[in-house]
């Protein structure tokens, strides 16, 4: 259901991305000039795509797999595991710019003369992966699946394909 939606949206993204590049969106270059903006802002969008779409995804995850109820737990670790990975692909692309294309580093990153476009990106992740935490599940799950007592725990290979075969079963 909803998972697979949100993945579709996230690849349409990502794959615009990979074509024009973030920075050369053409109908974000439209918004820019229409509304004369300093940047063209795709890439805000995507990275709050990035922190929203695969939270809902390691939401899911932890409460199938894992038994985690809803909480401040659970919020804690969505938003933890989408800021780690956002800063991850931050420091990657800056290692790669460094290793790669010195000479061209802030046009390969696509900054748009923002020195601060990193940490930006950063927080358009926290705000995706906050505004996650509050969205209805939409799942089909058994009442069996979603009761699992917390001490059942063990996000093994295992535990995660028995926990598709219950919830894909009842």
């Amino acid at each position: 259901g909803l998972v697979y939606i949100l993945a579709a949206i996230h690849f349409a993204i990502l794959a615009c991305g990979a074509k024009y590049t973030y920075a050369e969106m053409p109908l974000f270059n439209w918004l820019r000039d229409a509304l004369s903006l300093s940047r063209n802002h795709f890439d805000r969008v995507g990275h709050l795509a990035q922190g929203f779409i695969p939270a809902i995804f390691v939401r899911e995850w932890l409460r199938r797999a894992c038994g985690q109820r809803p909480g401040a737990l659970r919020g804690f670790l969505c938003i933890s595991v989408c800021l780690a990975f956002s800063a991850f692909y931050e420091i990657l692309e800056w290692v790669i710019v460094l290793r790669f294309y010195p000479a061209s580093g802030p046009e390969w990153l696509g900054m748009q003369g923002d020195p601060w476009d990193a940490q930006e990106d950063m927080l358009m992740a926290f705000v995706g992966a906050a505004a996650s935490i509050p969205t209805p599940r939409f799942s089909s799950a058994s009442p069996s699946t979603r009761s699992r007592p917390r001490s059942s725990c063990s996000c093994t290979p295992s535990s995660i394909s028995s926990a598709r075969t219950r919830s894909s079963s009842g």
